[in-house]
């Protein structure tokens, strides 16, 4: 994958990161959040359901502006 090299190594650390800042809004009303996690060699990406239920190896990454 090109540009892992730019992945900050603080993802790195096998604990999904939820981008809370940038929720993903569907036409039908329901919002999936953004979310990343290291998978050994590569970045898991997804968007779960903003009102599903939040593990405890959860980590929400807040964006200074």
């Amino acid at each position: 994958m090109q540009g892992q090299k730019d992945i900050p190594q603080e993802l790195k650390d096998g604990n999904w990161y939820y981008f809370a800042g940038s929720t993903l809004r569907y036409r039908d009303g329901h919002a999936d959040v953004p979310i990343v996690s290291w998978d050994g060699d590569e970045l898991d990406r997804d968007a779960p359901r903003l009102g599903d239920e939040w593990d405890d190896d959860v980590r929400v990454l807040l964006l200074e502006k």
